[in-house]
């Protein structure tokens, strides 16, 4: 009877969320590959980059563990993913598509393309067009309004 109800009770979660109870979450992709999330440096967001420009495996999860974090909308999605991704610190020193010598270059990293291709699969789901300018740009506001995350 219990195992029944469990059975229920899972269906149901997975209903209203629209996610599987087993799915990957972050937590689990951070358990699985035993990496620390939050990048403070550069090196670390360069590692992780290598990481997934090996694609695999690795890059499957880190795809499926985003689903989770999934908001009403991109810029919603896209903040949520980079606060899970990297420290407040880490962000400022960032730019999503205009070169600065003081700053890093976003838009050439393994991690862009992924987020890309995600916000428009997640879109594309939703019925919306997404354009790679309108993702710089909800990208480049995150990036610019970065040294507010902490308050």
């Amino acid at each position: 009877m219990q195992n029944e109800q469990l059975k229920q009770l899972k269906l149901c979660i997975e209903n209203t969320l629209k996610i599987k109870v087993d799915a990957m979450t972050i937590e689990k992709f951070i358990e699985k590959y035993n990496i620390m999330l939050k990048f403070t440096n550069l090196e670390e967001l360069k590692d992780f980059n290598e990481k997934l420009s090996a694609g695999g495996k690795f890059l499957s999860d880190l795809k499926s563990s985003l689903k989770c974090l999934i908001q009403e909308n991109m810029y919603k999605t896209l903040l949520i993913i980079l606060k899970r991704l990297m420290d407040r610190r880490m962000a400022v020193q960032c730019t999503a598509v205009r070169i600065s010598k003081d700053k890093y270059l976003f838009k050439d990293t393994t991690l862009y393309k992924v987020l890309f291709a995600f916000i428009c699969t997640y879109c594309a789901a939703e019925e919306k067009s997404i354009t790679e300018k309108e993702f710089t740009k909800a990208l480049g506001s995150i990036f610019n309004n970065a040294k507010d995350w902490d308050g």
